[in-house]
């Protein structure tokens, strides 16, 4: 009797697998989807995304192909001009570095690679000048229209369907240079629909959320499609004491901010399913004059140490190792200088800060991370991210 109740357990068990494979796995739900919808482009709120920021400096170091990790290439970028066109020249002789490498062979390459992997591609417009920024956003309504203008054949030409906006202001600002900025993202919005050209994607830093700079992220929230908030740099190259470049915790004990704290203003002004958290695949070496984390730094000492760079530095180091900053989930690595007998101190991010931040998001629903730069990181850094994005099924784009 006991032999026929496990067998027919068993059927049944085997008949509730079938009948989900057939019409509830993602495979078949994907298909249907083809069959269904096969236009049916457009933004989903429950898209998440890897968003990889390839800037023109590091193309020469950056893998050919990231479509395990990534689903949105952003080209960085092209630099934004005080009346909103673009910059092409540097000088009388010289193109704008971004501008040059955007038409090179390389960069097409890697493109079209990209595309074939079913990637979203992303064109970056910065401006980091608060001068620039400043008679920007005078004009903003012709200024914003001249930017999307201009930057339209480039965006046809290449494939790009979101036009990402990285605009950053160190200064502070009044009411009405708030309102302008506003205004013109609302208008960039407005000018990239009318011309069906797709997204638009705004970065803010963890400052916008907590000071009153030039960007109010509530404006952004109902503005743009997606906000990429730029968590890290909250230790810097010039920064008075050491540590880790986007701490997740050890605010208001050890860091001025962390990127729990952030995310915890963010969700106040921002819903989650707009929120995309920036990582980093870079951290900073300082000089110190002593070998306890957090000392003081040298001036003028500070420098970027990506994670590959650290990584290949310490295989080759045999008496260096790295030890956790367990509030920060970063590592760290503190060695003497024999010819100075001063300290080299490197806090950087690795694939276990990495798996963290991928659990912060996933934890809280958010719309998905976004890398500060491809061509930083080690074999190894970026495949919880690849786990990440097999945890769930682009429907927008197949």
């Amino acid at each position: 009797m006991k032999l026929f109740w496990y067998s027919l357990i068993g059927f049944l068990l085997g008949l509730g697998s079938g009948y989900y494979m057939i019409f509830f796995s993602p495979q078949t739900l994907v298909h249907l989807k083809r069959q269904l919808f096969p236009q049916q482009v457009q933004v989903d709120p429950d898209q998440k995304q890897i968003i990889g920021f390839l800037p023109y400096w590091l193309i020469d170091k950056a893998q050919p192909d990231y479509s395990d990790y990534v689903t949105t290439l952003t080209y960085f970028g092209l630099t934004i001009g005080v009346d909103g066109n673009i910059q092409y020249l540097a000088n009388e002789q010289e193109e704008e570095p971004g501008y040059h490498m955007l038409k090179s062979k390389q960069l097409k390459t890697m493109l079209s690679k990209a595309k074939e992997k079913d990637m979203t591609l992303s064109l970056l417009v910065f401006s980091g000048d608060s001068d620039v920024i400043e008679q920007l956003i005078n004009n903003p309504l012709v200024h914003a229209t001249n930017l999307v203008k201009d930057v339209s054949p480039n965006m046809k030409k290449y494939g790009f369907t979101d036009l990402n906006l990285d605009i950053e202001s160190t200064r502070g600002a009044s009411q009405e240079a708030q309102a302008n900025f506003t205004t013109f993202v609302k208008q960039v919005k407005k000018e990239v629909q009318k011309r069906k050209l797709g997204t638009v994607t705004v970065e803010i830093t963890g400052n916008d959320l907590i000071r009153k700079n030039l960007i109010r992220p509530k404006d952004m929230a109902a503005i743009a499609d997606y906000v990429v908030i730029m968590a890290y740099d909250f230790h810097y190259a010039g920064s008075i004491v050491t540590g880790a470049v986007a701490p997740l915790g050890g605010a208001e004990s050890e860091a001025e901010f962390d990127t729990q704290i952030v995310l915890q203003q963010a969700y106040r002004v921002i819903p989650k399913e707009k929120i995309i958290l920036g990582v980093p695949s870079y951290g900073y070496a300082w000089e110190t004059l002593h070998a306890v984390p957090k000392s003081a730094t040298l001036p003028g000492s500070g420098l970027t140490m990506s994670n590959a760079k650290t990584e290949n530095f310490l295989k080759e180091c045999s008496s260096c190792s790295a030890q956790l900053d367990a509030k920060a989930q970063e590592p760290y690595v503190i060695y003497e200088n024999q010819e100075t007998g001063t300290y080299q101190q490197i806090f950087y991010p690795d694939r276990n800060a990495m798996q963290k931040k991928v659990e912060i998001v996933s934890q809280n629903n958010l719309a998905g991370l976004a890398i500060w730069a491809l061509g930083y990181e080690a074999i190894d850094m970026y495949r919880p991210l690849s786990s990440y994005k097999k945890d769930f099924v682009d429907f927008t784009r197949l």
